[in-house]
């Protein structure tokens, strides 16, 4: 069901989304985070980034299947097969992007592993980029083409949301930036969320474990 907005109305429900989601966020995983990184337990530990990569991508699955009843949109499930071009070029994306964040030190840099390091990789691989990608590409692109926004502005709101979620006080993180706009014209050629995911998930990987591969 295409339901039309107007641009202020889809920038009313858009903020009003995004205002609820980050502040559950921010309740729910501030005090979780603050609580396990002082503890001596887990201090040391990737334990502390491990619950704020989960918790922050549940609660975005959450809210969004919530956003899917609500606003009658399909962000859930595809139902064509992959296209060969696509699914390569998803793949190109995902190892130039984890390549350069490694080179470029952006992102998260792990100097140890332990116990948590392989819980941490399966969340940052599969569950993150599945959350982020339906949330940054597919559900920014549904709702602003209700609005009937132009492409060029669905992007760079989209970009520019990924970056924001990923900059912090240490990190710039431009790759965001570029990637975000990058995967949301992706998003805008292929109408497949998958590719997307794909990519993101093959560049975390890389990024998150080239440090031990590289010894």
């Amino acid at each position: 069901m295409n339901i039309p907005y107007t641009p202020i109305q889809c920038a009313r429900k858009m903020l009003a989304f995004f205002v609820i989601t980050m502040l559950a966020m921010l309740l729910i995983i501030m005090p979780a985070t603050v609580y396990f990184a002082s503890s001596d337990t887990y201090a040391d530990t990737l334990f502390p980034l491990l619950v704020t990569t989960l918790l922050g991508s549940i609660i975005i699955l959450i809210a969004l299947f919530i956003e899917n009843k609500r606003e009658h949109l399909s962000l859930w499930g595809s139902t064509s097969r992959f296209n060969l071009n696509h699914l390569l070029l998803s793949l190109a994306l995902g190892i130039v992007w984890g390549v350069a964040a490694n080179v470029f030190k952006v992102g998260n840099v792990f100097h140890h592993v332990d116990m948590y390091f392989y819980l941490y990789i399966p969340v940052t691989v599969i569950l993150g980029p599945i959350a982020e990608e339906l949330l940054f590409r597919k559900w920014v692109v549904e709702m602003m083409k209700r609005a009937q926004a132009k492409s060029i502005f669905i992007v760079l709101v989209s970009a520019v949301l990924f970056f924001l979620l990923h900059v912090s006080q240490d990190n710039l993180r431009i790759d965001t930036l570029i990637m975000g706009a990058v995967l949301c014209v992706f998003y805008l050629k292929t109408n497949d969320i998958r590719y997307c995911i794909i990519v993101h998930g093959i560049a975390n990987l890389i990024a998150v474990t080239a440090p031990y591969i590289k010894g």
